[in-house]
């Protein structure tokens, strides 16, 4: 269940980004790189070439471009029990940060509510559920849509600046589908994480860039539920315990187990990778750092959220 932290309450940055990707460490993913003309950086899927896309067709999960926008997309699961016709789409849900920060053109304003993002891609309508959060640094706005149709504008009011989203439907927003007939449950990662992150922002101030930037990557690694795991924990016994963690340790699949996703890879799902994302007050620079933990099964006896198989680093101006 992967998570994302924002805020834009600290006094030396616009914008605090910490996400963290929660997948099966086998999953083709190449890592952050600049790419479309240089003009995004993002990690992005591979998963799906092969699988009935071309070579040039792929999704990422976060990413931000040279104009100073940023996008985020999650799973969203409605419901506990597993729905694959909600879950998978005709189009990935990896295509709407894309679409997204590839406009060169347009404003924040003709995109920000989702009935905007849906003329600008009609495809929208046939991915699989999603949370998107996406905005614009240099406007300074935010917004928090999903496949439901739901719009929420952020951190538009003092003391207001904190958003903690996975795979749940969010709790400001009111649901609007007919076929969903309890309220938004909240997840107990996410009402721990609002806490974390508070406290974060209290206690990061007067500090340093770089230990601004350990800390975060040390909030991404919670770990929230050590004293459940037993060497029997499995990913299908412990799909209600991702609920309460934020950082998700490497699960063991069972074999021949229906988990929800049409793309499995390899036995063991987990926190496979860590972003940051700092853009400084100024709106004219940010910085955005990787931390790939795991990319294969094998890989989980050498590295760990303190010794991460890869680290990359980019800072960039903000055109």
């Amino acid at each position: 269940m992967c998570i994302l932290f924002a805020t834009r309450e600290h006094p030396d940055y616009e914008l605090i980004m910490i996400s963290n990707r929660d997948e099966f460490l086998e999953r083709k993913t190449h890592s952050t790189c600049w790419h479309n003309d240089d003009f995004i950086l993002s990690p992005y899927d591979l998963a799906r070439i092969g699988a009935g896309q071309s070579n040039d067709t792929f999704g990422t999960w976060t990413g931000v471009n040279r104009k100073g926008r940023v996008a985020t997309v999650l799973n969203l699961r409605i419901c506990d029990e597993l729905d694959m016709k909600r879950m998978i789409g005709e189009r990935s849900r990896g295509a709407l940060p894309f679409v997204f920060l590839n406009d060169r053109q347009g404003n924040f304003e003709d995109w920000d509510t989702y009935a905007k993002f849906c003329k600008c891609y009609p495809d929208i309508k046939r991915t699989g559920d999603f949370n998107l959060f996406y905005g614009d640094f240099k406007e300074g706005r935010y917004a928090l849509i999903d496949s439901l149709g739901n719009t929420h504008p952020l951190f538009s009011k003092p003391g207001k600046g904190y958003l903690v989203i996975s795979n749940n439907i969010h709790d400001k927003l009111h649901l609007q589908s007919q076929d969903i007939n309890s309220g938004p449950e909240e997840w107990g990662k996410i009402k721990k994480g609002k806490q974390i992150m508070e406290e974060f922002v209290k206690t990061n101030t007067n500090l340093g860039k770089e230990d601004v930037i350990e800390n975060c990557f040390k909030l991404a690694s919670t770990n929230l539920i050590l004293d459940k795991i037993t060497e029997e924990f499995d990913l299908v016994k412990s799909l209600g315990v991702t609920k309460e963690t934020i950082y998700v340790q490497p699960l063991l699949t069972p074999p021949h187990e229906e988990i929800g996703s049409p793309l499995t890879a390899g036995q063991y799902y987990g926190t496979r990778s860590q972003i940051v994302l700092l853009v400084d007050k100024s709106k004219t620079k940010a910085t955005f750092i990787e931390r790939i933990i795991y990319s294969s099964d094998q890989d989980i006896s050498l590295y760990s959220t303190s010794n991460p198989k890869e680290e990359l680093r980019y800072e960039y101006d903000i055109e």
